[in-house]
């Protein structure tokens, strides 16, 4: 749940703007961090408003599959808000592009959200996938154990990127100040699948999660571990790559989309279904469509999908 009251890092306590340039206030700097099987990086954007003593919250984007820091720092437009008058008026974050692991080939930086990997398929309904989804060239097989499912479902490296968010998160609090009751989680893709991923394990590290176009493998659906965390979950009504508004089913019958490439996925309404559950929501669900009236071809193929609980 949210907090109503700051909780300063440690790093309130520390004078930042006294310490080496890659933590100076109105840049983006690449950290790295080591983990036990290689040394990764992530794009670390402080903003201009920073002050010592005065925490900010914190905000993680993922980007999406084979994306780079840099790249969805453009994509995302966070950092160029962050730069806006109305960033500086004191509605600002500091913000933070994760690297997502390549396994040694540069350019598949991929994120090993639940089901994704190269041995997790098949799951409890089977393979994630159908013939035209078996691509054994996305096979990771370094962080594979050297091979990867037999079905060739698998898309992600197999390491668990948990513990390089954590490492990530104590650099950051213990060097900034930054409010602890506030490190919010968003990405989009398979970065919008890690940040269902950090909102279901990371209890009481995320204070809310907003997941851009993803959703779960067929069969990974995990209802989350924790009660009462805020989700956003924008997706599109068009979206063949992650269809999570598409009604298809599997075949056995039951409801779950299949991309245009092959890959079976979760629908929102059962991801919703879950999250209402974990968060105890209450009243009647609402359907929202959302149309971008500025798009010249044609605001239809634009509609987002929203449900819309109310929480007691």
């Amino acid at each position: 749940s949210l907090s109503q009251t700051p909780l300063p890092s440690l790093g309130c306590n520390t004078p930042t703007l006294t310490t080496p340039s890659n933590l100076t206030p109105g840049e983006c700097h690449t950290h790295t961090i080591a983990t036990p099987y290689a040394t990764r990086s992530y794009l670390l954007c402080i903003p201009s408003s920073y002050q010592d003593g005065e925490e900010m919250p914190l905000v993680f984007n993922f980007h999406g599959w084979t994306d780079s820091p840099r790249s969805d720092r453009s994509a995302a437009q966070l950092w160029d808000y962050l730069k806006s008058d109305e960033a500086a008026a004191g509605d600002s974050f500091v913000l933070v592009h994760p690297k997502g692991y390549d396994d040694g080939d540069a350019g598949w930086n991929s994120w090993h959200a639940p089901g994704t990997g190269g041995n997790d398929s098949p799951g409890t309904l089977g393979s994630t996938c159908t013939e035209d989804g078996n691509n054994p060239s996305y096979c990771y097989p370094k962080s594979c154990g050297g091979s990867c499912s037999p079905d060739g479902c698998g898309w992600t490296h197999c390491h668990d990127d948990v513990p390089y968010v954590e490492g990530i998160i104590e650099y950051i609090t213990d060097n900034l100040c930054v409010d602890a009751s506030r490190i919010y989680a968003t990405g989009c893709s398979n970065g919008g699948m890690m940040t269902y991923h950090v909102a279901n394990v990371m209890n009481g590290v995320f204070a809310a999660a907003a997941s851009v176009c993803g959703s779960y493998p067929m069969g990974f659906l995990k209802t989350p571990e924790h009660n009462g965390m805020p989700l956003i979950a924008v997706d599109g009504r068009r979206d063949e790559t992650v269809p999570v508004n598409i009604t298809r089913y599997n075949e056995a019958g039951d409801e779950y989309p299949l991309s245009s490439d092959g890959y079976y996925y979760t629908s929102i309404s059962k991801i919703s279904e879950s999250w209402v559950a974990a968060n105890g929501c209450a009243g009647t669900n609402e359907d929202i469509e959302v149309y971008d009236p500025g798009v010249d071809v044609g605001a239809e193929a634009y509609g987002l999908s929203c449900f819309k609980h109310g929480i007691d």
